[in-house]
């Protein structure tokens, strides 16, 4: 049915038609509308499904660099408190060095010097002590920056499997073909 010109008395049937016509037309543009929403929502899904296996594979590689960062501060610590232990040892050697005769002692204040302690070969200086220091700071700053990579791409990761919903590459997939049919 057309719609009559205006002034012209509508009969009604004509109304129950142009009624029916304006109520198909609705449902589907409200079903298009719907489609259309969820072919978007398909797509996000289906973008994140692709995503989440590079995701959880670079979760892995930083989870694996973390851990290698860690122990490696944790082995250069250990190397600088072996390293302090040492130069403590030694310390009455290295006081002993700055000895003078008739000087007076930094220690005890003697100016009878008479069995100074000697060096060892491989005595700890405070340039070792220093060159240790500085490695555990790198190191530490190192270990920071790997933990801050590695939640990033958890969050990363984390984000795609929300997004994902539980699907597969595969199943976003089929489900954005069907909703594309069904859109066109």
């Amino acid at each position: 049915a057309e719609v009559p010109p205006i002034g012209r008395r509508i009969r009604p049937e004509e109304v129950a038609a142009l009624t029916s016509r304006v109520r198909e037309a609705t449902a589907r543009s409200a079903r298009r509308e719907a489609l259309s929403l969820a072919l978007e929502t398909a797509r996000r899904r289906h973008a994140a499904a692709r995503e989440l296996p590079d995701a959880d594979a670079l979760v892995a590689r930083l989870a694996d660099a973390h851990r290698d960062a860690r122990d490696r501060l944790l082995s250069a610590r250990e190397q600088r408190a072996d390293l302090l232990d040492r130069r403590l040892a030694e310390m009455a050697a290295e006081l002993a060095g700055g000895l003078t005769d008739g000087a007076a002692c930094q220690v005890c204040g003697s100016t009878d010097h008479p069995a100074p302690a000697e060096p060892a070969r491989d005595a700890v200086t405070a340039a070792d002590q220093e060159a240790a220091e500085a490695r555990v700071a790198g190191l530490t700053e190192a270990l920071d920056a790997a933990a801050a990579s590695l939640r990033d791409a958890e969050h990363r990761r984390d984000t795609c499997r929300t997004a994902a919903e539980g699907r597969t590459p595969d199943e976003a997939r089929t489900e954005l073909d069907r909703l594309t049919l069904d859109l066109d």
